[in-house]
């Protein structure tokens, strides 16, 4: 049976997608598509890395129970915001600090967006 990470990316106050993100969490569960496990960015509280994990001298803790989750993992699931037409910075952050985690790792992405998206042409 697979093991799915679902990372929940927002760290702001009132998040949305992370009720998206207990919900693909439950449903999985429901449906015994494979264990699975969040991965919530907000408990983790990561500061902003300066260099990827396998240049890192001293890691911490935290990082390497991540990454290690990470490798473990059959498949992820990103859950995360719309911000400004982009991704917050929090997932940007533990994308460049990963490398060989990611390495053949199927990924699938889900944005979430409680404002009004206006199409211009």
């Amino acid at each position: 049976m697979p093991h799915i990470a679902i990372i929940s990316s927002s760290v702001r106050t009132d998040r949305v997608s992370h009720r998206v993100a207990l919900f693909l969490k439950n449903y999985l569960d429901e449906y015994k598509l494979g264990t699975n496990e969040i991965l919530d960015l907000n408990e983790y509280k990561f500061p902003v890395f300066e260099e990827r994990l396998s240049h890192q001298t001293y890691p911490l803790s935290e990082v390497l129970d991540f990454a290690e989750k990470i490798t473990k993992a059959d498949g992820v699931i990103m859950v995360t915001p719309e911000y400004n037409g982009g991704y917050p910075a929090s997932l940007k952050n533990i994308v460049d600090l990963l490398y060989e985690e990611w390495r053949r790792k199927p990924i699938a992405i889900t944005t979430v967006s409680n404002g009004v998206l206006e199409v211009r042409r």
